[in-house]
């Protein structure tokens, strides 16, 4: 205790450090003061803050590198060297002495973030600890890496030029400088992939950031295996420099070692995360952009009837599955199923738990069964899904994802690229028997299916768990997932009891104009997305929705997703063509029919006076004429029909003619 004193106040007494992390404090608060006048959410003000990461990390090396060589000095270091252990003593108390200011830095930064969580009324526990473990990793761990570094540079070449020049070195590697001019080079090379272990931050310089309430900021198992590697190698480093002859100094950088590369095998086992870095390959966003932009959809003759799924789930680095698959009606030796190539088929049994042959190309998997037991199959995989993320921080699973194995081949390059494709659930008709058992760290967990504890069964098109920083709250006979950060609509959002009530009066009356029965266009279940993701922002089947957009959007929403898809294609092949199927007339004719009766339907007598006032002709102003001389109701009831029949071609004008 008396050497950490001492060290304290040399640090103080010396201006050169005193100097130095009073401007690094300075710095660090003239940011986070503009910040947090800047921005009430306590994520997006933690986003913008942790970009300056580099500040105290290069701030915190210099000090290490300054503080700790100065016990370098030539008399000191060789009075050091008479007494026993003494330099290791005086080193680890300077250490101690630039761990205790970083912690204070730690603390400091993190006091902005409960001010905000304070201001924006969010006492969650569950929010609190989770932007705790951010701070930590990313300010406190992040300082003491560079503290590490720069002590070690010191030990090892002193403080000349050298030494300096090494550290800047040093900089530049775990800079984005670097991790840039590693995408030159080419990271699709597997060698250069290994220079991911020097990016240090979960978001490229300059890009924007993604938002998701439900998962908050990156804090992924990877992050902190990778940071917590260069911390311990680095005094793994300093210990074997100052070892000497003695045994602990020995056993601490064997200690030092092991842990060290404990951490460096934990991040190489990989897991999912919310990155938005340098690694195309790895981004939420580009993953699968770049992928299907090279890869074309397969197409493959062959009936596969799935009548149920038991699926046993671990979600913790990333999800690990055994998925048994129930057959009806076999009769075909080879099966084709769609299973996204994020996960790794490990392999796939029988009935009589015996391994079946099966071909992966992709998304897509061909299984023999000609010499099984076909009645059931189980797929054991792990992996993780880009956008659709799974880790013990939080879950995105969608029902129309290909998470677990699906029937036929699904055109997933035609997803990706067609507005809205991912939202498609026209390949979910059929319902199936679910019984799921998921194993998983997330705060809080959501599936449409009745269950509890992480178990869940019953009869559904589709399965989609969404977890995270979230919660359930019942309004009416609607359950509503929503995220924590969420709860008082701090922004753009309303309060949900509030935007809730509204909705429902607005769907009232849009079933009463149209003629739907008052439980059409209701979901018992609907999930409010947390943010910004390469996600389709909308899907709807019949036991819940999940929507990323404000919850009274929904009856828009809901409305346009029950209605056929008259889009028209960017391409159309030659046997087209020939038929005539291109560019068909009366389609884009019900495609304007269609535009104009969401508009009308949605908004009514403004949307009517606006199109009347703008326009004299055209499919929009013939409708709008047609309400005002017939009503609203009359004209809507008889579009309603005429766009839910996909094999009703009559003009528009035949259709309006028709007495109600």
């Amino acid at each position: 205790m008396n050497l950490f004193k001492s060290s304290w106040k040399v640090f103080w007494r010396n201006p050169i450090t005193m100097v130095a992390a009073i401007a690094l404090f300075v710095v660090c608060n003239g940011i986070g003061i503009y910040l947090a006048l800047q921005f009430d959410h306590v994520l997006v003000f933690t986003s913008c803050l942790l970009r300056c990461q580099l500040i105290w990390f290069i701030g915190f090396g210099i000090l290490g590198q300054i503080f700790i060589g100065s016990a370098k000095d030539k008399r000191l270091w060789e009075a050091l060297g008479v007494i026993h252990g003494g330099r290791g003593k005086q080193l680890f108390s300077q250490g101690l002495v630039l761990g205790a200011i970083s912690l204070i830095l730690f603390v400091n930064l993190f006091l902005y973030a409960c001010v905000i969580m304070a201001r924006q009324g969010d006492g969650s526990i569950a929010v609190f600890f989770h932007f705790f473990k951010v701070y930590l990793l990313d300010v406190w761990l992040l300082s003491m890496m560079g503290i590490a570094l720069g002590g070690a540079i010191a030990v090892a070449f002193g403080r000349g030029i050298v030494s300096y020049g090494v550290l800047i070195g040093a900089f530049l590697l775990f800079s984005p400088l670097f991790q840039q001019f590693l995408v030159q080079v080419g990271y699709q090379n597997s060698v250069v992939q290994y220079g991911s272990v020097l990016d240090l931050f979960p978001y490229r310089a300059g890009s924007s950031f993604v938002i998701d309430n439900f998962y908050g900021y990156p804090n992924e198992a990877v992050r902190w295996n990778r940071i917590l590697f260069w911390v311990f190698f680095f005094i793994a480093v300093l210990c074997w420099l100052l070892k000497g002859k003695r045994k602990t100094g020995w056993a601490v950088t064997a200690l030092c070692t092991v842990v060290a590369v404990g951490q460096l095998a934990g991040f190489f086992l990989g897991g999912s995360q919310h990155y938005w870095g340098y690694d195309s390959s790895k981004d939420i966003w580009l993953a699968d952009q770049d992928y299907f932009q090279r890869r074309s959809d397969k197409e493959r003759p062959g009936n596969v009837s799935i009548a149920a799924y038991d699926m046993e789930l671990s979600i913790k680095r990333e999800l690990k599955a055994a998925v048994t698959v129930e057959l009806a009606d076999v009769r075909e030796t080879e099966l084709p199923f769609t299973l996204y190539h994020g996960y790794r088929l490990r392999s796939i049994k029988d009935n009589r738990g015996e391994e079946v042959p099966f071909e992966r190309d992709g998304d897509y998997v061909l299984v023999s069964v000609a010499a099984a037991d076909p009645s059931a199959l189980t797929f054991l995989y792990e992996g993780n899904g880009a956008g659709y993320y799974s880790n013990s921080q939080g879950i995105l699973l969608l029902a129309n994802f290909p998470y677990y194995p699906m029937a036929g081949y699904l055109p997933m390059a035609q997803f990706q690229k067609r507005a809205n494709g991912l939202g498609d659930t026209s390949f979910l008709t059929a319902e199936k028997e679910f019984q799921v058992d998921i194993e998983s760290d997330v705060h809080s967990l959501f599936c449409n299916l009745p269950g509890e504890n992480g178990h869940y069964e019953g009869r559904a098109r589709g399965l989609t768990l969404v977890g995270g920083l979230g919660k359930a709250v019942r309004l009416g006979e609607t359950e509503i997932y929503m995220p924590l950060m969420n709860e008082d609509e701090s922004q753009s959002w309303m309060n949900a009891e509030e935007a809730f009530r509204l909705s429902e009066e607005e769907r009232e009356q849009l079933c009463q104009k149209l003629g739907l029965s008052a439980e059409q266009l209701h979901s018992p279940k609907i999930i409010v997305g947390g943010g910004n993701l390469p996600v389709s922002p909308f899907i709807q089947l019949p036991d819940h929705i999940y929507t990323s957009l404000n919850m009274r959007g929904l009856n828009q929403l809901a409305l346009e997703s029950s209605l056929p898809d008259y889009s028209a294609k960017k391409s159309y092949s030659a046997l087209e063509v020939l038929k005539g199927e291109a560019g068909n007339p009366m389609v884009d004719e019900k495609r304007e029919v269609l535009e104009a009766f969401l508009s009308f339907s949605l908004y009514g007598k403004r949307a009517v006076v606006e199109r009347l006032g703008r326009e004299s002709d055209g499919i929009a102003y013939q409708i709008g004429r047609s309400i005002v001389e017939d009503g609203e109701a009359a004209v809507l009831q008889k579009l309603y029909p005429y766009l839910m029949d996909e094999e009703d071609m009559r003009p528009l004008q035949e259709v309006l003619e028709v007495q109600g």
